[in-house]
């Protein structure tokens, strides 16, 4: 039996090696596909799901079994072409683990997922590289509950310097409401006082109970259907200043609501220029600004009242509806 459990150990390991490397940052743009014993999977670049392993560890043993990827590319994101669903599916059993077949929730991270079935425990390694202490992380997210679940997010500050974890912070909630259009949410890091300097962040996503995952008796109940859709993750650092991490934004502009003022800050990189076109409902240019700081508060007083859309380019490319240039886009109102 240990050779066996070794044997797929070794696999898992070979086919998910790409995904569980986090040598660099990735929006949920670029994913990488893969087969388990036929099964196709996917993942976001620089994510792992435990979906992968009930499906590595499930299909040897029973190779007609019902296993499925329990991450799914959502199209559209909230800015760039793709987001990243976390779903609730059923999957049939485990026998190594003695698993039933049932309704798996799906665990997805930053990092590298160790599932200890034996024993029924779900582990993570590593995450992003931080070098600050954040305030709070903020997201847009959708969500879809069935029969009393809840979804479950957490962000965690952790020196790993020495090799072993030591959490300094803690961002989390759970969603038990349903949530049709994206919507940002804030989570507030609590820090716990130590003196440590932050070196990742680790951002663990549960589309239910994740203690249902490793449950050999259905305590944890969860249903096929909920699902979590996760885009445009961010940090906040001191001062208010936001560290785009996991997101297809250039620049953070707001408020979508205008008054006298349109505040657009981005992370420059080097001399890079960027540009902004705001375009009434008919497609006329009504403001034009070249972004030179990494923080712009731009004056609107003199629009009128009504509906646009924004355009954000580099400085030398043409901006408007129809231009391949363009690297961000949104609706205002005023």
């Amino acid at each position: 039996m240990n050779k066996i459990l070794n044997l797929l150990i070794a696999m898992l390991f070979i086919v998910s090696m790409n995904s569980y490397a986090q040598s660099a940052i990735e929006p949920f743009e670029t994913w990488t596909n893969y087969n388990i014993l036929f099964t196709p999977m996917e993942e976001p670049n620089g994510w792992s799901g435990t979906d992968s392993l009930i499906v590595g560890y499930g299909k040897p043993s029973n190779p007609f079994g019902t296993y499925t990827s329990q991450l799914i590319k959502e199209t559209p994101g909230h800015t760039g072409q793709f987001a990243m669903k976390a779903a609730t599916k059923f999957q049939d059993g485990i026998a190594l683990g003695g698993l039933p077949p049932k309704d798996y929730p799906v665990v997805v991270t930053n990092s590298t997922i160790i599932l200890d079935i034996a024993n029924g425990g779900i582990s993570q390694q590593g995450g992003t590289p931080i070098n600050f202490r954040p305030i709070s992380t903020t997201m847009y997210v959708k969500n879809n509950v069935v029969s009393g679940d809840s979804t479950f997010i957490q962000a965690i500050i952790i020196d790993d310097g020495d090799g072993a974890d030591s959490i300094i912070a803690i961002a989390d909630t759970a969603l038990g409401s349903n949530i049709s259009n994206f919507t940002m949410i804030e989570l507030p890091f609590v820090y716990n006082g130590s003196t440590l300097s932050p070196t990742i962040v680790r951002y663990i996503i549960s589309s239910g109970n994740p203690l249902a995952i490793v449950d050999t008796t259905n305590t944890f109940v969860v249903h096929d259907g909920t699902e979590i859709i996760i885009d445009d993750i961010d940090l906040t650092a001191p001062l208010g200043v936001r560290k785009h991490i996991y997101t297809s934004k250039v620049c953070d502009v707001y408020p979508s609501l205008m008054h006298d003022w349109l505040q657009v800050n981005y992370i420059k990189k080097g001399n890079e220029k960027l540009a902004l076109s705001i375009v009434s409902t008919n497609g006329q240019v009504v403001k034009k600004y070249v972004l030179n700081n990494a923080y712009n508060q731009l004056d609107v007083s003199d629009l009128a009242h009504g509906s646009y859309v924004y355009y954000i380019a580099h400085v030398n490319a043409t901006i408007g509806q129809g231009s391949t240039q363009i690297v961000q886009s949104g609706k205002l109102l005023k």
